[in-house]
């Protein structure tokens, strides 16, 4: 599988993944070692049944982009999680930037 054949493949898997049952999704609050057997068992063949033969894969591939997409999901999560990465607030470079604006005659004043 070529670079743009395996970017083709997981796009699909993606979409596949947010159609299914939400019994049949990637659990990312557990570890990929407790949720493999579910994801085996019946995500895999989910995922094959939508999938019809409209691609060639084999099942390897297919649980290299499960695995990935979990690790990158759980990461995520971690990171929004964590105050210390995100923050509601508005930043100075925010208020700037709306200041600039109304000088310039783009935004209104409030």
């Amino acid at each position: 599988m070529n670079k743009e054949q395996y970017k083709s493949f997981r796009d699909e898997v993606i979409q596949i993944l947010s159609d299914l049952d939400g019994s049949l999704s990637l659990d990312h609050k557990n570890t990929w070692n407790d949720i493999s057997d579910h994801v085996s068992k019946n995500i895999m063949p989910a995922i094959d049944k939508t999938l019809n033969k409209r691609m060639v894969y084999n099942q390897t591939e297919l649980k290299f982009i499960l695995q990935q997409l979990h690790r990158h999901r759980e990461d995520l999560e971690e990171i929004i999680d964590d105050g210390k990465y995100h923050s509601d607030e508005a930043s100075e470079t925010d208020n700037e930037k709306a200041q600039m604006e109304i000088n310039e005659h783009i935004r209104l004043k409030n």
